[in-house]
């Protein structure tokens, strides 16, 4: 019986992923189970065996000796974490357990123990550490109203060092709060830390170490840290983008003010102090092209006295301001002194920023900035006055067309022969034809004036047949003449011309439709560079998507089969045009964090994964969302990857978002996810089928799940939906 007993317990040994040993304090290997043979990377035991573990074996910061110290003064190891060396060379971390067997004299004779291997842990372990350690966002455990854990990135944003922060009383992490902020904030942590709901992201003030008052951004959440509960909370410094929407809303209010203005001095009176006092710029000179287009001339300029001339010929050989409405193109000088075209003024003159005024292409002017300082300029000054700029063209522009047209009926045939677009008035009653058509319809279509004037019909005629359907039925929409439209013409030549039209109906004393005014520009260009721009977009994310295929390819295919169903779903729901654009985008791109951050084994890990690697997995909605932020997408992209996980009861990562908060196109990301995971054969499981993942989407439907998402989802599927190989 005994014998059958050491049997079963030898077998169980024998195939345990715990390694069993038996070692001698003088570093012989007496026994070892199959599992330390396997983690160790030999062959057989006989291998292993002749290894002297006094002369080998341990990595040098955990040398045997800390083993036989600890077992000869606590006379057993429990725990013992390490790292040993495989037959490779390569690190094996090791949680270890031991005892030694003595003889009747007390003579240790050998070691036995056990032994697990932890690398897996402990490499998710360092990899999630440096990933925190080098986050940018500041991140902060807070424990019974203390700082307990604070990385780089916090120090940085609050200027107090760890030690400083994890010193705070809770009153002191309190003070650092702005005291407008102070109240909402400590309410917000305390019922947070109670278990209630509290917003899970949102924004406030706070005293940086130099006394300078920071908008942060926090992202907070209740976790368990060490066995009691705590807010884990993650800070984004915001203040220059606060800043920067400030100044923005201010110029936005000088765009407001400027609409009551009709006159170019009254225009600089307004702009030059706003450059002032919005953007700090006490150097700044507004010059005008004249109507000849041979000179510019400045009209306003603060201080007072500029430092250089108030007349420039467009053509003069030296000058950076009549450089600038030659080309057309801002020019920021950090250095202004080499540039072979500067002229020394009154005052130093060390950097200048010029921005050309336009009207479409043409040139009427230009915003020069000066600064005594090199380099003066950042590139969020150069946007801000570049948006300034761009305000008062608009406004110059408003003044100059208005002074056209207060001159009377001649003025504006003037300005309609040399617009660039297409002015025009269809008469209607008492019989069709055009009262005028501008010039410009010859040059964008080939047909001269008296062509469309002898056949009424023409403008008609030459509407490209896949635009006339369209064009008939916006004509007969009661919101026909309240936006522009955009269709397609057949040019002399056979060419396609894509127009923008803006018409404005004219009624009779009775309310009879009579005529039609209209302005028609020529987007053909824009609509190349646009198509390009989407062209190259789809480039992109179809470069992203084979390069993630490249390091997993499961991880592609799946981006690929979320995306058709995904659309499938979203066409269902009556979605189209641009939000299908941008639901394709990010549902080729939902995943991309994975590829970033998580490493390949643990995608492809056959087994269940640890705490560690599930919590590394878990960041990739916001690795992902780091990433697509900095893309200037059409669509809010970076967004929608940001909460393809999150929940309709809040339960889902990283923000904790809940039904309203969540964008729709997520909700839908979200179903198709979780369809095609769970229909498709994954590296730890077989595939559950289509019939199970329906079935996990209805049985939460409205809880996790849109119910409209879901109930679309189940017609697709109804009407023969399958996912492509």
């Amino acid at each position: 019986m005994q014998e059958e007993t050491l049997g079963h317990f030898r077998e169980l040994v024998e195939r345990s992923t715990i390694g069993f040993y038996r070692t001698t304090p003088d570093g012989q290997i007496l026994y070892a189970s199959p599992a330390i043979i396997k983690m160790l990377g030999f062959s057989s035991f006989e291998e292993l065996a002749r290894r002297n573990l006094e002369e080998e074996g341990f990595e040098p910061a955990y040398p045997r000796s800390r083993f036989k110290e600890i077992m000869e003064k606590e006379g057993e190891i429990k725990g013992l974490e390490s790292v040993w060396i495989r037959k490779d060379g390569t690190r094996l971390w090791v949680r270890e357990s031991a005892r030694a067997i003595k003889d009747e004299s007390g003579k240790v004779i050998f070691y036995e123990g056990t032994v697990e291997d932890i690398t897996d842990r402990v490499e998710a372990e360092e990899a999630y550490l440096t990933i925190v350690e080098n986050a940018l966002q500041g991140m902060v455990i807070i424990q019974k109203g203390r700082v307990v854990f604070a990385n780089p990135a916090m120090e940085k944003i609050s200027g107090y060092s760890r030690q400083e922060l994890q010193a705070f009383t809770p009153e002191e992490i309190r003070n650092v709060v702005h005291p407008e902020d102070r109240n909402r904030v400590w309410e917000n942590m305390q019922r947070r830390m109670k278990g209630e709901e509290v917003p899970s992201s949102y924004e406030f003030r706070f005293l940086h170490k130099n006394g300078e008052v920071r908008w942060v951004k926090i992202a907070a959440t209740r976790i368990n840290y060490r066995g009691e509960p705590a807010i884990l909370a993650s800070y984004l410094d915001v203040t220059e983008e606060k800043r920067l929407a400030e100044r923005l809303e201010a110029i936005y209010r000088v765009g407001q003010r400027l609409a009551l203005v009709n006159s170019y001095e009254e225009i600089a009176r307004i702009i030059i102090p706003a450059a002032k006092e919005i953007l700090g710029l006490d150097d700044v000179g507004l010059y005008l092209l004249d109507s000849a287009g041979e000179k510019l001339r400045l009209i306003s300029h603060s201080p007072e006295a500029p430092p250089g001339p108030e007349i420039f010929p467009l053509n003069a050989s030296k000058g950076i301001v009549p450089l600038v409405a030659r080309t057309g193109e801002s020019l920021y000088l950090s250095d202004v002194t080499k540039h072979s075209l500067y002229i020394p003024g009154t005052r130093e003159t060390r950097s200048e920023f010029c921005v050309p005024l336009k009207l479409e292409k043409r040139i009427i002017g230009v915003l020069n900035v000066e600064s005594p300082q090199p380099d003066a300029f950042s590139l969020q000054d150069q946007k801000l006055i570049s948006t300034l700029a761009e305000v008062a063209s608009i406004a110059l522009g408003r003044a100059e067309y208005l002074e056209l047209l207060l001159k009377g009926e001649e003025r504006f045939e003037h300005l309609a022969q040399s617009s660039p677009d297409i002015i025009y008035r269809y008469r209607l009653q008492p019989e069709r034809g055009l009262d005028y058509i501008s010039p410009a319809v010859t040059k964008i279509t080939g047909y001269s004036v008296d062509e469309f004037h002898s056949d009424p019909d023409l403008w008609m005629k030459i509407v490209h047949p896949e635009d006339r359907v369209f064009l008939e039925k916006v004509f007969n929409d009661a919101n026909f003449f309240r936006h522009s439209i955009e269709m397609r013409m057949i040019g002399k030549e056979g060419e396609s011309v894509w127009l923008e039209q803006i018409v404005v109906p004219l009624y009779d004393e009775e309310g009879n439709l009579i005529a039609l005014d209209g302005i028609a520009r020529d987007i053909t260009e824009r609509k190349r560079a646009a198509q390009k721009i989407e062209d190259l977009l789809n480039q992109v994310v179809m470069a992203f998507s084979s390069a993630m295929e490249l390091r997993d390819p499961y991880t592609a295919g799946h981006q690929r089969r979320v995306t058709e169903l995904a659309l499938a779903i979203a066409q269902e729901m009556g979605l189209s045009g641009e939000r299908l654009k941008g639901l394709q985008v990010a549902s080729l791109l939902h995943d991309i964090g994975k590829g970033l951050i998580v490493p390949a084994e643990i995608l492809s890990k056959p087994g269940r994964l640890t705490m560690w690697e599930m919590a590394l997995i878990r960041i990739h909605p916001q690795a992902g969302y780091e990433v697509l932020k900095k893309v200037d997408f059409p669509w809010p992209v970076a967004e929608i990857v940001h909460q393809h996980h999150e929940r309709l009861d809040g339960s889902g990562y990283p923000l904790g978002l809940k039904d309203r908060d969540i964008l729709l196109e997520a909700k839908i990301i979200a179903v198709a996810d979780v369809v095609e995971a769970m229909s498709s054969h994954r590296p730890y499981r077989p595939s559950l089928g289509t019939e199970k993942a329906l079935e996990e989407i209805e049985a939460h439907k409205g809880v996790l799940y849109d119910p409209q998402v879901v109930e679309a989802c189940l017609r697709v599927f109804a009407r023969g939906f399958t996912f492509s190989p």
